[in-house]
This record gives C-alpha cells, structure tokens and sequence, in this order.
C-alpha cells in the first residue's frame, strides 16, 4: 500500500506523537510504501510566530522514509484570515458530499496552526491508499480529511486528545472528528471520553485502541554510569523529567518541589531533558542559588543519543511527570524500560498508565509539596523503588513498537480490502 503519514511536526521535533508517527513509519516502511508530510516547524512556537524555529531542509530521508516538509504560513490579521482562506477552498469543499465545515469550526482548527496550504497541495497531488494522521488539535488533520473526502480514500486519525485539558473541549474538534473513518485512542480513559464528548452516531465501530510503545533494546544499552560520572551525580540520588518544560507538562510543579525535598534529601538532583519554556526560565530563575545548583537543565536531546537521553532515564532513581497534558505518556513507559518508578498525576489517562503503588505513584496536579512528598518517599525507600521498577518493566514487555505497528497495519488492510 502506498500510505501517507501526516503529522504537525516530524523529527528532530521530539514530543509523544511525533515519536509515535516516526516510529510506525519507520517500521511499516519495510512492507509499504511511507510518505511522511509534515510542517518545517521544529518547536510549538513556530506554529503561530515567525521568529519560532524552523527546519531548512524541505526533503529528507530519515531511517529510509521519505520526510516533506512545508513551510507555515502566517497572517498577522488573523481575524479575516480563517474567512479569506475558507472562500478559497469553499468550492473545493462543495465537492465533498456530506463534509460540511462551518465557517466557525473552519477558524478555530486553522488558528491552531500550523497553517501550510503546500502541504494540502502536496497530498492532493500524491498517490495514496490510506491517509493516517495526528495529533489534535492541529490543522494537519483537517488537510488529511479534505484530502481522503475528495479523493475517496480512508482516513485514520490518533487524536492523542488531552481530555483533562479544557482546550480540547472544543466542539469543532469533535465535529471533525466525526468524518474519520477510524479513530486510534491511546487508552479506555480516552475512548470513554471520545463517546461521550464527539456525538458520534455507532462511534464505537470506529474507535480502536492501540497502547503506545517503547524500544526496550535502546534502553538495554543505556550506560548509567557513564551519564552519572560525566556529569559529576555519582552516587547522589536522581530524579528525571523528560519533555516540553512547561506548566501543563508538570516540569514547573516539579522546579517548585524542590524546595521541599531538598530539606528531607539534601544531596538530591533534578535532571530536566526537553524545550524550555519562559514559565520554566522565570521559575528557575527565581530559585536561590543553593536550590539551582540541584539542578541539571538540559535542551532537545535527539532520540536515539545514548550519550545523554537513553542514559540519563537508566542513570535516574525516579523518573517523574506529574502532567496534566498527556494523552498517555510515552515517557512513562521508556521510564518502565529502564525498570523505574515513575510519578505522574492523577489526572487525565495517566491513571491508566501509572497503577499507583504497583508500578509508581500518582499525585495531584499542580501540588509541589505533595509531589516532594512521594519523591522523598520513594527516594528514602530503595526496595519500593526497586519493586515498582520491575512491576513497570514486566508490563512493557509486551509493549514494543514492533507488537503496535503491526496492530495498525491490521487496521489499514482492513480499510483498505
């Protein structure tokens, strides 16, 4: 099958979906013909502001699959924007029978970003037989709609819907969602609140879920060691976040906890992966000086450096996202991989990934001092720690890109016959 992959951002660009489109296409790739089109945005920002990052390079090939990337467009008077560029594909539309967009639901989903017109252009010219695309609630999965609409082929979305986030509490995300012929959840929690959030007529019959992955033989040649004695840790108790340094992400509850674990574990240390943030900046600004030397502060790691990432969560004591913006939490189960206790909070699906007290702890969202709390316990507690590691790794034993790519495969063929 000739398949193409649409997603809002491709590697370098690291966050939860875009890992999981690279490593479905990577894998699937090797029995179909992959096509990945995507924006040149290589942070969030981007989406929205011109002076965001941006990759050059427009087409690469990345592990044998073919990367297109396009350039976002901006228009600073966003206002008239949605409605100028509605009337320029209305009659487009109007070819679509029974896919109707209201204007309203048409600018809500473009102001979302990232806007790149090439990029629709792109995949209404291309050969396809399936259509896959994620995450919401981005743009590209209204270009991956009209096209799979006008040309009559399948169309897949993995939403990875924050649910606990009010943003994604838009209707005109669930209108949209709707017209997909199927819909890939990451959890029960989230395919419970797609039920009853989208209005879906017989929505059962296009949900699926399909768990998230992880490449448990990357972690097995993590070098913790290595990591603890490059970076002068040795022996010193670890905790690690890993991802977008932001409030919703919980890496601002867990700068703020510090304070509190400090005065139980004084030689303790905060390695934190990921794009920073200026709420991030500001906060760890405001520490003293005796609290920031707790911490080591590190930028976008690529995802197959063993010489810091991979190291860094086999090196870690703990591994803790106390997030209120995952749709499941890849992290998690890469935390599982190297046989640690994780903490996340009690919010959203992560209650499904974390079964707190077996494979980790949950804490509330936004509590620093009640984080601090399960840190020190876990951390003054070796044996619970160790339990809880191997609990978290027998489950992800079961859990390799390998088993979820082919689950999706199933999915495609079954479109497509």
């Amino acid at each position: 099958m000739q398949i193409s992959h649409v997603v809002q951002r491709y590697y370098p660009a690291i966050s939860g979906s875009e890992l999981y489109m690279q490593k479905i296409s990577e894998l699937l790739n090797e029995r179909h013909e992959i096509k990945v089109a995507c924006s040149n945005g290589l942070d969030f920002y981007s989406f929205w502001n011109p002076n965001g990052k941006k990759i050059d390079e427009r087409i690469s090939i990345i592990n044998n699959v073919p990367i297109y990337r396009f350039p976002i467009k901006y228009k600073y008077f966003i206002n008239k924007f949605p409605i100028i560029e509605y009337k320029k594909i209305k009659d487009l539309l109007k070819k679509i029978s029974g896919f109707r967009i209201p204007v309203l639901d048409f600018y809500n989903i473009l102001i979302n970003g990232p806007y790149c017109p090439d990029l629709l252009r792109f995949l209404l010219n291309s050969d396809q037989d399936i259509i896959h695309s994620t995450c919401f609630p981005f743009s590209t999965n209204l270009f991956s709609l009209i096209t799979g609409k006008l040309k009559g082929i399948p169309t897949l979305t993995t939403p990875f819907f924050h649910f606990s986030n009010p943003r994604y509490h838009d209707r005109s995300l669930s209108r949209l969602l709707r017209y997909f012929d199927k819909i890939l959840t990451c959890s029960d929690l989230e395919s419970k609140f797609l039920k009853s959030f989208s209005g879906i007529k017989n929505i059962d019959k296009k949900i699926e879920r399909i768990k998230m992955g992880v490449d448990l033989n990357i972690f097995k040649k993590a070098k913790p060691k290595k990591f603890r004695k490059k970076f002068k840790i040795w022996s010193k108790p670890m905790v690690l976040f890993c991802g977008y340094k932001n409030y919703e992400k919980g890496a601002i509850s867990l700068l703020q906890s510090l304070k509190y674990t400090v005065k139980v574990i004084p030689d303790v240390i905060y390695v934190f992966i990921g794009p920073s943030t200026k709420g991030f900046n500001i906060t760890k600004k405001g520490l003293s000086k005796n609290l920031r030397e707790h911490i080591l502060n590190f930028g976008v790691v690529p995802y197959n450096n063993l010489k810091v990432k991979i190291n860094s969560f086999a090196a870690a004591d703990i591994y803790a996202m106390p997030s209120r913006s995952d749709a499941y939490g890849i992290a998690f189960l890469e935390a599982f991989a190297c046989k640690k206790p994780v903490i996340g909070a009690s919010i959203g699906a992560t209650p499904e990934v974390i079964r707190d007290g077996f494979d980790g702890l949950l804490v509330p969202f936004g509590k620093p001092r009640v984080l601090a709390n399960s840190i020190i316990k876990l951390l003054s507690n070796p044996k619970l720690r160790n339990e809880m590691g191997e609990n978290g790794y027998r489950r992800v034993k079961n859990q390799s890109w390998e088993h979820i790519s082919k689950k999706i495969e199933r999915i495609y063929l079954s479109l497509y016959d």
